[in-house]
């Protein structure tokens, strides 16, 4: 019979009476959790300092010490205990959050660290309100921030989803809506907030009325931005009657005394576009590619409020030069999968910004020289682009990539960009931008990785259409676990890019 590990030896004392010197008396419940002082201590500074400590000794000279622990439900706790015992970490949904509480009161760094890469590899659009309360709940910092950049960059998905205010807090609600980065349109919020007070009134079972209706979102109206809404949304902000007529005819005099407006997706206070932006932007996504790959760029291509968004398969299909002359501001082109023809794309691409289309390129795979995923043709060969094919290359860039604040981000493409992060793969291309372009002084270099290889290249022609370079691959870790991480900013980067070419 073999020698049974250390650590299952060890997880034979979990909760165990036997050699037991101290008792925990557990959550709401006062459930009775036994341990061992000596195994606690070395897991957490915090145990070792109440035991061991003259004062505790005290105290507590019984066989047994007593300690009351009411703010941690027992089955959390015995994850913790878990942990401390044997190094192997249980975590569940229901428990994720109470572990890192828990974790974090008790200064078990290396626990918490495991906890929170749990919580924010499960975070999507359908966890992330209720992540984001609970975070706030518990004071859990560096929690909050993330999941309030993950909501701010899927706001779209994540508000459509009809009654996800319902159940939250009102204070949860007015910390969202005090962010000026949710990208969505003010009138979406204003109808998630209309069906959190009509949900309200069916609790409360008071009479469907204006009054009534009003008095529930009390905490909340104040916070939405009215400035920001169309003239046709203000008809439907009309009809809740939650806001006399004199007010709501100043904003519309407000927002319309400037001719034609088109309003911001940032939620920035009074943020009004001028005129040039009132188009509607038309793009194209190239891309080859799985289905579940393709709908995640899909999704950052549109966090933005660019809606008008078509889709060709180029690893089957090949798409006409008629097909797109002059019914497409832009284009978003990004492989995985092999093009079927990459010559005759890359005519197309060099043809289209010819006649002053806007193309965003991502890097990988789309230039990665000698793949299957390689661009060709004259797209490559006349060197429209701001770089050639290079080598991949997966360098380690740190936990965190963070965009530097030198004068360059003040670039359009970097509008509301904080971070970056490449993800697990780090996937990008050994590159430097083309020197000695004839007729050519604007290319430029928007952003770098810290391997000092461009992250961001941008070159415009006079009479062409801007090109855009992404050095990087453009599906998100939310679909693929080597992708750029979901809570950063590359849904935003992805969306500015498109806005950016298409605009010149």
């Amino acid at each position: 019979m073999g020698i049974t590990p250390i650590d299952q030896k060890l997880k034979t004392l979990l909760n165990n009476p036997e050699m037991a010197d101290v008792q925990f008396i557990v959550g709401k419940e006062r459930i009775e959790i036994y341990g061992h002082k000596l195994l606690l201590s070395v897991s957490s500074p915090i145990w070792k300092t109440m035991f061991y400590s003259s004062k505790w000794k005290e105290v507590n000279n019984k066989m047994i010490s007593k300690v009351e622990i009411p703010d941690i439900d027992p089955e959390s706790f015995l994850s913790i205990l878990e942990f401390a015992y044997t190094r192997k970490i249980k975590i569940t949904p229901k428990t994720a959050l109470n572990v890192l509480h828990a974790a974090d009161k008790f200064l078990m760094k290396e626990l918490k660290e495991a906890t929170l890469n749990h919580i924010l590899k499960n975070l999507n659009n359908r966890t992330s309100l209720n992540t984001y309360e609970r975070a706030l709940d518990l004071k859990e910092h560096q929690l909050i921030e993330i999941t309030l950049r993950y909501i701010e960059t899927h706001a779209i998905e994540i508000f459509s989803e009809q009654r996800c205010l319902c159940n939250l807090k009102d204070s949860t609600i007015q910390t969202l809506l005090r962010s000026d980065k949710l990208l969505i349109s003010e009138i979406e919020i204003f109808r998630r907030v209309i069906e959190r007070g009509s949900d309200l009134i069916k609790k409360r079972s008071l009479p469907k009325t204006a009054k009534n209706l009003k008095e529930c979102l009390l905490p909340i109206l104040p916070l939405i931005r009215l400035d920001l809404i169309e003239p046709r949304g203000l008809e439907e902000v009309s009809r809740s009657k939650l806001y006399n007529y004199e007010y709501l005819f100043s904003i519309l005099v407000r927002v319309t005394i400037k001719n034609q407006i088109r309003y911001s997706t940032s939620r920035k206070a009074l943020k009004i576009k001028p005129l040039i932006a009132l188009k509607t932007i038309r793009a194209l996504l190239l891309g080859a590619d799985s289905e579940e790959n393709v709908e995640d760029v899909t999704r950052s291509i549109k966090s933005t409020g660019i809606n008008n968004l078509d889709f060709f398969d180029i690893s089957r299909v090949t798409p006409k030069l008629k097909d797109i002359i002059n019914k497409y501001d832009a284009i978003f082109i990004f492989t995985n999968a092999g093009i079927k023809d990459p010559v005759k794309i890359g005519n197309l691409l060099a043809s289209f910004v010819e006649h002053g289309g806007g193309l965003v390129v991502c890097a990988a795979y789309a230039l990665v020289e000698n793949s299957k995923a390689q661009l060709k043709g004259r797209i490559i060969t006349e060197n429209f682009l701001p770089t050639k094919p290079g080598k991949l290359v997966t360098e380690i860039l740190g936990d965190n990539y963070k965009l530097d604040s030198r004068s360059r981000n003040n670039h359009p493409i970097l509008k509301n960009a904080r971070t970056f992060y490449l993800g697990r793969s780090n996937e990008h291309i050994q590159t430097k931008l083309i020197e000695n372009e004839p007729f050519d002084d604007k290319t430029i270099i928007v952003e770098k990785l810290q391997s000092d290889n461009p992250l961001i290249m941008v070159k415009k022609r006079e009479d062409f259409g801007s090109i855009v370079v992404l050095n990087f691959y453009p599906v998100s870790n939310s679909v693929f676990n080597g992708g750029w991480l979901s809570s950063t900013d590359g849904a935003i980067i992805i969306a500015n890019s498109v806005e950016y070419v298409a605009n010149f």
